[in-house]
């Protein structure tokens, strides 16, 4: 044990030397702090963790067979000019989380071929929120001024009270908070699932690890790989060393990520070894849940996948059903307040009922635009119905068109 301390110990304050002042992460600190002040969230997160294994036992092909698209909204705090990132810097970083999620990343090509063949396309993407809770158009990004210069607390950037910005409903969108800090070299913290309430749920980034275009940008955390790691533990991924305390016996709860003694800072040579993983294939540093530099981050695992997959079938589902990603076309907002579409998700039938309007025709469509079902124009039709028994599992979209006009609706084909 003490040797292992030692070399943990060395590869902290060897690896660079800017490594020893950045604090790359918090999550696992901050999860660690809510355990002491309620030990009954350990015993429910362990509960919960048997739940997502047996999901993850029944779905062992790691294909999702559609893409699952996240809402995002970015709170902006800025305090001055600097640190009111633009919106072509918040796209920037939009790209960078879309590309890391589905293996788009152009790094690629840097994963060592001894881990290519568990490389994954997560098969997750992420849109600018096109509607508010309320149901009103938007962009997705807050630009908020905030007296505070720096926060002193993350926590207080999500709260108007604190000079924050309140959250959206956590249930249907991931909430992403960039601000500046006192500790200037603090770079982000993401909440488990079900480990916060929803007004705290989401990922804290510093504003100078935030996007890959711009001159705020820190020296080796400017591609952008912040968020993608701290989307990582929102969607419950562990470290890859596993937070165990230098042991060997433990790890992230993944089959294909090896185990490891602990975190990695810099971007050093591959293959690189520890206690842990003396032998080929290594140590995974360049795995997205380590703490290398942002340009040697470029791979999530399958065994990572299916443990992000579990997390928004289990954990996340109402994400799942969110209509963030949707924009508002014109009445559709009363539309969808007067047609009912039902049940929703469903393995069968679906209806469509309305006490206001006429429902006139409708289409199923699949995640890529095609047209899997198409009605017959009809008229004076109030209520419904429609089979979809013969689909594939995943994501649709229902396009209903009546009298006053047209509404889109996510449904969900278990």
């Amino acid at each position: 044990m003490k040797k292992q301390l030692l070399i943990g110990f060395m590869a902290f304050f060897t690896a660079s030397g800017f490594a020893q002042q950045v604090q790359r992460c918090s999550t696992m600190e901050h999860y660690r702090q809510l355990i002491k002040r309620d030990p009954t969230l350990g015993i429910s997160r362990g509960i919960n963790e048997l739940v997502m294994k047996e999901w993850i036992n029944t779905h062992q092909d790691g294909q999702q067979h559609t893409i699952i698209n996240i809402p995002v909204v970015f709170h902006i705090l800025y305090n001055d000019s600097t640190q009111n990132l633009s919106d072509d810097v918040i796209l920037s970083q939009l790209d960078v989380i879309n590309e890391d999620y589905r293996r788009l990343n152009p790094d690629t090509g840097q994963t060592p071929l001894t881990f290519r063949a568990v490389a994954a396309d997560c098969e997750i993407q992420f849109c600018l929120a096109q509607r508010t809770p309320a149901g009103q158009s938007t962009n997705g990004i807050i630009h908020k001024y905030t007296s505070v210069s720096a926060f002193g607390d993350y926590e207080n950037t999500k709260f108007d009270v604190y000079g924050g910005d309140n959250a959206w409903d956590a249930s249907k969108y991931l909430n992403v908070w960039v601000a500046a800090f006192t500790n200037s070299n603090f770079l982000g913290i993401g909440t488990f699932p079900n480990s916060v309430p929803p007004e705290s749920d989401g990922i804290v980034i510093n504003y100078k690890a935030c996007g890959r275009i711009g001159d705020h940008l820190m020296d080796h955390y400017n591609k952008g790989r912040s968020l993608t790691h701290e989307i990582g533990h929102w969607l419950n991924l562990l470290h890859i060393w596993g937070d165990d305390g230098y042991l060997c016996s433990s790890d992230d709860g993944v089959n294909d990520t090896p185990l490891q003694t602990s975190e990695t800072y810099g971007c050093p040579a591959y293959p690189r070894y520890d206690s842990c993983s003396s032998t080929l294939p290594g140590v995974m540093f360049m795995n997205f849940m380590d703490y290398t530099d942002d340009e040697c981050m470029n791979v999530f695992t399958e065994g990572q996948k299916l443990r992000m997959l579990a997390a928004l079938n289990v954990d996340r589902a109402s994400i799942l059903t969110s209509d963030g990603c949707l924009s508002v076309g014109i009445s559709e907002n009363e539309i969808r307040k007067s047609v009912s579409v039902f049940p929703n998700p469903t393995s069968g039938k679906i209806t469509m009922m309305s006490d206001k309007m006429h429902i006139r025709s409708f289409e199923v469509h699949n995640p890529i635009g095609e047209t899997v079902l198409l009605s017959a124009d009809e008229t004076s039709v109030v209520e419904t119905t429609f089979d979809i028994s013969g689909f594939s599992p995943g994501i649709y979209f229902l396009r209903i068109h009546t009298d006053s006009g047209d509404a889109v609706y996510k449904i969900i084909k278990r």
